[in-house]
């Protein structure tokens, strides 16, 4: 099973972002993302999550593709 640093990484890549230009579109620092793909941090899921949402993260679609606002 592919773990979600796998996932976002190779999502990031895929739409041709650096880990500073999703960083900056998702609100994070740098740093933050690049803990996230390396496996030593895991975003925090909203406080309140909208759960109708059948999506709990957005940025990650069902097909492995990052989404973005």
């Amino acid at each position: 099973m592919e773990r979600f640093s796998e996932k976002l990484r190779q999502s990031r890549k895929r739409v041709r972002l650096s880990q500073s230009q999703l960083a900056e579109r998702v609100g994070v620092t740098q740093r933050s993302m690049t803990n996230y793909e390396c496996g030593r941090a895991v975003p925090r899921m909203p406080s309140c999550p909208d759960f109708h949402d059948p999506q709990p993260f957005p940025l990650i679609s069902s097909k492995s593709e990052l989404v973005l606002p």
